[in-house]
């Protein structure tokens, strides 16, 4: 189950190899165009930063805290 719910909150990430950049550039592809273009050419290349500098796993955590309290907080009472 956490690793389900791991792998939904990686993939909502808004970099572009990603659906959640997919969500993000829906909204805002109007506006701004050429920024969309620019995140899609260096899509990879962030993200891959981001998992060699550890900043990723700190984001992560934070994100998955988050769900996991929201989860066991609607479901704590199914669970006893």
């Amino acid at each position: 189950m956490i690793l389900n719910i791991y792998f939904g909150v990686f993939n909502l990430i808004p970099i572009p190899p990603l659906d959640g950049f997919h969500i993000i550039s829906a909204l805002f592809i109007k506006k701004a165009g050429q920024v969309v273009a620019a995140l899609y050419r260096y899509g990879f290349i962030i993200l891959f930063i981001l998992l060699l500098t550890g900043a990723f796993s700190f984001i992560m955590k934070a994100a998955l805290n988050g769900v996991l309290s929201v989860y066991i907080s609607i479901f704590s009472p199914f669970l006893q």
